[in-house]
């Protein structure tokens, strides 16, 4: 489990205090023990960090072409969501579309296909 510095702090100086009541330590001890008791939480954060590293999900950049009416579209699906209380991105727009797609059967997708116009491939 991940701790904040206050809750490390605070685990610290009560284990300093219980130690306090039981017997004298001379300061050296002290701050071996302080030492380990961060170093112990440090590593633990870096193995957390390292799992979360691991399964980052890569990022591709890409550009595309739509015509007017399917730009405007994205801003519907955005309004839509905007008043159920969510805010969307455009890539999450297209990302969404994704996802609905992939769930449909190929005779859908088809006919769904022979719907869209066909426009030019390329920059103005």
């Amino acid at each position: 489990m991940k701790k904040n510095l206050y809750d490390m702090m605070k685990e610290s100086t009560d284990n300093e205090a219980e130690l306090a009541k039981s017997k004298p330590i001379d300061l050296e001890k002290r701050f071996r023990l302080a030492d380990k008791l961060f170093d112990k939480h440090i590593h633990e954060d870096n193995r957390d960090a390292k799992k979360n590293k691991e399964t980052q999900t890569i990022v591709i950049r890409d550009s595309f072409s739509f015509p007017e009416e399917d730009y405007k579209l994205i801003e519907i699906i955005k309004n839509k969501l905007l008043l159920s209380g969510k805010n969307i991105t455009k890539s999450e727009v297209l990302r969404l579309g994704l996802l609905i797609l992939d769930e449909m059967s190929e005779s859908k997708l088809r006919l769904a296909f022979e719907k869209i116009k066909k426009i030019k491939v390329g920059r103005k």
